[in-house]
């Protein structure tokens, strides 16, 4: 059975690998089956119970209750809601906030909530797409591929599942091949933007759910995507007109990724990663990644090289190149000692 296997009283799904039982009394176990019909069958993982309390409803893992007060209505939401928290823990996947489709290769729709994503991959897979996730792009870190995390989409309030939009409509596992970022405006006309590897990874990194806990493998990956897929951002009024985008954009096939190379630095916690004709620069003491522009790009490989910053400074005017130092400086990206009187740097 390749839905949610069913046992007396007991729904059992596969979240990106973890397992988890959902003992649910008769009153709502039919609407919770319905709505995670698509989610992989599971057995014998963590336990959430669903239960009355009063005339409302509460969830309880471990004999502790992670939500109270929920109103009947309310359930189905609710325990997704938990599923997708549970996703968000799972550390051999990198989740970007994104709704995700698949042709002959997947496409990633990066958005906000409330953006109109969950819509878009609606219409997207009722036009024959496969449908993988309305919530997250599941980029699996040791393959680099898409993984599927098909829980029901949210339309308006309800929760539905994507074999309800069409029948085995749920898609594999597949390779990344264009990434569009859509932006639903009222009677806008289509517009497509090219956009690049630098705002791309900017993106990408903004959208990224649980980077914090996977460091520098996640941002490698993430660098692999904006350096190597094309990337768009989508304005739209009309969902079908999107929709021919999406497909467009699913038929190309498309090689597997390699995460992008991070090379050490001076400081100890720092590494640099090349990002299209800029680099980012991960920090593990604090979790935080930088996004050179050009010339910040340039004048930080000059000052890290201890290189003298003469021939910049030619280009430039001598308060330009002192503000980008400054800002490298303030950042903690670099530890020296500057002068732009003449162009020098001094490395203590």
């Amino acid at each position: 059975m390749s839905a949610a296997a069913r046992t007396t009283g007991v729904l059992s799904v596969d979240v990106l690998g973890a397992v988890v039982d959902i003992h649910a009394p008769a009153s709502i176990r039919f609407s919770l089956e319905r709505a995670l019909a698509d989610l992989p069958q599971g057995g014998g993982g963590r336990t959430m119970v669903v239960e009355p309390a009063g005339d409302q409803f509460r969830i309880e893992e471990d004999g502790a209750i992670v939500l109270d007060a929920i109103h009947p209505d309310l359930v189905v939401e609710s325990v997704v809601w938990r599923l997708n928290q549970i996703a968000v823990t799972r550390t051999s996947h990198l989740l970007l906030h994104a709704g995700c489709v698949a042709g002959t290769s997947g496409v990633l729709l990066p958005a906000a909530s409330g953006k109109g994503k969950s819509v878009l991959t609606a219409a997207c897979v009722a036009d024959g797409l496969d449908y993988l996730s309305d919530e997250f792009g599941a980029l699996d870190l040791a393959t680099g591929r898409l993984a599927p995390y098909a829980k029901p989409l949210d339309l308006d309030g309800h929760m539905v599942p994507g074999s309800a939009l069409r029948p085995r409509s749920v898609g594999a596992e597949c390779t990344v091949g264009q990434i569009l970022f859509p932006r639903f405006e009222p009677g806008a006309t289509l517009a497509v933007k090219a956009l690049t590897p630098e705002w791309t990874f900017a993106a990408l990194v903004a959208h990224s759910t649980n980077l914090n806990a996977l460091g520098l493998d996640a941002i490698r990956w993430i660098a692999a995507l904006a350096n190597g897929r094309t990337a768009a951002l989508v304005t739209y009024g009309d969902a079908r007109d999107a929709v021919a985008v999406v497909r467009d954009r699913s038929d190309a096939p498309v090689s597997d990724l390699q995460p992008t190379v991070a090379h050490h630095t001076k400081t100890p916690d720092l590494r640099s990663i090349a990002v299209g004709s800029s680099v980012a620069l991960h920090d593990a003491s604090s979790g935080t990644v930088h996004v050179l522009n050009e010339l910040s790009t340039l004048v930080w490989t000059s000052m890290i090289s201890g290189e003298n910053l003469g021939e910049i400074s030619t280009s430039l005017s001598r308060d330009e190149l002192a503000r980008t130092v400054e800002r490298l400086r303030a950042l903690g990206l670099v530890d020296t000692e500057t002068s732009t009187d003449n162009g020098s740097v001094r490395t203590p």
